[in-house]
């Protein structure tokens, strides 16, 4: 059984809605969940480019907004965005509350704000240490996965990954071979697929 599971592709190639699919999977299957992903807004009427949905729940919550800490001091700003740093809080107490039943949680997205220790590197932190928790979900930018593997000391052989952008026929594969893993169903542990012939 993987004890990471990372959900990896380039910006905007929609990690989180991946990961929603494997959460319900999950569920659906008996294995409870909790955690959060980043998504992108539901309305395209909001200034927020980014916000974080609580699997559990549902509740959503604004994340972040073009800009820049000279134009606004509400926030701080990280590569072209102004995130709430409250937000971050809020999350890493999702991902505490939900461990109390969860077995697997997930954490998304992981990028350049979490190597450099700011962002969700708290949750992820807590989330990895974290037991008896079966498995993390990381959804992390295919560019800075070395990063995170090297900064997170995820063990090679406890890897399971999903490489995007994929086919639906590999991302079948890559659900199936999870959820039977993770409730016990399955007699191996999920091999990475990627989206490369």
């Amino acid at each position: 059984m993987p004890r990471w599971i990372l959900i990896v592709g380039p910006k905007k190639s929609e990690k989180a809605r991946y990961a929603l699919e494997l959460a319900g999977r999950l569920v659906r299957s008996g294995v409870a969940v909790g955690g959060f992903v980043q998504v992108r807004p539901a309305s395209c009427d909001t200034v927020w480019t980014h916000e974080v949905e609580r699997l559990t729940t549902g509740e959503r919550l604004p994340l972040a907004r073009e800009g820049s800490a000279e134009r606004d001091t509400q926030g701080e700003a990280f590569c072209s965005k102004l995130f709430i740093p409250d937000v971050f809080s809020k999350a890493r107490g999702w991902i505490e509350e939900d461990a109390v039943t969860a077995k697997v949680l997930f954490v998304g997205d992981v990028s350049k704000l979490e190597v450099s220790g700011l962002g969700h590197h708290a949750s992820l932190v807590w989330a990895m240490a974290h037991d008896p928790i079966d498995a993390v979900v990381i959804c992390a930018r295919s560019d800075q996965l070395f990063y995170v593997v090297e900064k997170f000391n995820l063990e090679d052989d406890g890897i399971a990954w999903l490489e995007l952008p994929i086919d639906d026929g590999a991302a079948e594969t890559f659900y199936t071979s999870v959820v039977g893993s993770l409730s016990g169903a399955a007699t191996r542990a999920p091999q990475p697929v990627t989206g490369r012939p």
